[in-house]
């Protein structure tokens, strides 16, 4: 139905952007939380999965998950947990040493590393991923910025990776808006779902 609308505004020449939930399943943030749970646990294997099958990061996902579970296989012939992958190891080699900077530190630089937007561009809501990209790593921020008091009362226990994973879902409600893709429009009209 918004959508609808938003078309005839379009049609009439109206400037229109509409705003809707579901910022944190962006597949750029997830890539991003999936990335920085991978570094700040090398032995989290679900995460580090989702980061080498990412369709933003590799052409062929599939391809990768077979690299992967063949490289599973091998530890496991070795009785070694996990697998290894060239993205797990070029986040590593380039990060290493980041687990012990503040969360917005460590999404900067593996947003950097990974050359994630760069790679988005080629996508057709690069727009919003880029926003949404940019509206995760102030978060990061505002959550480092909470006290221990505010984070304890939500329940949430430490200023890393995982506590900003935490404090994210238990701020859900407030946050699951996606950022205006291009907030220079000044004269677009701005619908909300």
């Amino acid at each position: 139905m918004l959508e609808r609308f938003a078309g005839t505004l379009r049609e009439s020449g109206i400037a229109v952007q509409i705003q809707k939930t579901g910022f944190l399943e962006c597949p750029a943030v997830v890539l991003l939380l999936d990335a920085l749970q991978a570094l700040n646990d090398p032995n989290d294997s679900f995460a580090c999965a989702s980061l080498v099958t990412s369709p933003l990061l590799v052409e062929s996902p599939v391809a990768e998950l077979k690299i992967m579970l063949e490289s599973a296989l091998d530890h496991a012939k070795e009785s070694k947990p996990g697998f290894e992958h060239r993205l797990i190891k070029k986040l590593s080699a380039c990060c290493e040493g980041l687990v012990d900077k503040p969360v917005s530190d460590q999404l900067f630089e593996v947003t950097h590393n990974l050359g994630l937007l760069e790679r988005v561009k080629c996508f057709q809501d690069f727009s919003q991923y880029r926003a949404n990209i940019l509206k995760l790593q102030s978060l990061a921020q505002q959550f480092e910025g909470q006290s221990a008091l505010t984070l304890k009362t939500l329940g949430v226990v430490g200023k890393n990776a995982a506590g900003f994973q935490a404090w994210l879902e238990k701020t859900k409600a407030t946050i699951d808006v996606q950022p205006t893709a291009n907030p220079i429009a000044d004269d677009a009209i701005v619908l909300s779902t």
